[in-house]
C-alpha cells in the first residue's frame, strides 16, 4: 500500500513472467521472459527458441540480438532458468 499512496518507487532490478500455455492471440507461444534493465530475453518452448532485445534502442522488439550477443543471452537465460 505505501507504494500506491506515496511517491516511493518499487526497488527491483529484474522482472520475470511465465506463460506456459497458448491463448487466442495469433502470435502467442508458451514462453518465459526475463526483463533486466534495458534487456529482455524471451525463451519460447513451442517452437524452442531464444530472443534477446535491447528495449532502450528497440522498443518494438524488431531486432533479435540472441545470436550476436551470446554472452548476455546465456547470462540472462541462466537467471531465467
Amino acid at each position: 500500500m505505501p507504494l500506491l499512496t506515496s511517491s516511493d518507487r518499487l526497488k527491483r532490478n529484474k522482472l520475470f513472467w511465465h506463460f506456459p500455455h497458448y491463448n487466442k492471440h495469433p502470435s502467442s507461444h508458451p514462453s518465459s521472459v526475463i526483463r533486466k534493465g534495458n534487456w529482455k530475453l524471451i525463451e519460447t518452448f513451442d517452437p524452442p527458441g531464444l530472443e534477446l532485445f535491447n528495449l532502450k534502442d528497440d522498443l518494438g522488439e524488431m531486432n533479435n540480438l540472441a545470436q550476436t550477443m551470446p554472452n548476455l543471452r546465456d547470462e540472462l537465460l541462466k537467471e531465467l532458468q
